[in-house]
């Protein structure tokens, strides 16, 4: 079974070194991972998208 956790923004936060605001800036630029909505007042984002989102960052620096 593939298992998927929820993280949410603070732990966004600490694995990108992202201020909120320039994540939801690359958010609307649709330049970010995008966020699951888990209950009417509340985002997070699934950890394995968030990583592939990290692994391209780290592609585009590599590839430069």
């Amino acid at each position: 079974m593939n298992e998927q956790h929820i993280i949410r923004e603070p732990e966004v936060m600490r694995r990108t070194g992202l201020s909120h605001s320039t994540i939801w800036r690359l958010r609307k630029l649709d330049r970010f991972a995008k966020p699951l909505r888990i209950s009417t007042s509340a985002i997070g984002w699934l950890a394995s998208d968030l990583d592939s989102w990290l692994a391209a960052r780290l592609a585009e620096r590599d590839a430069a």
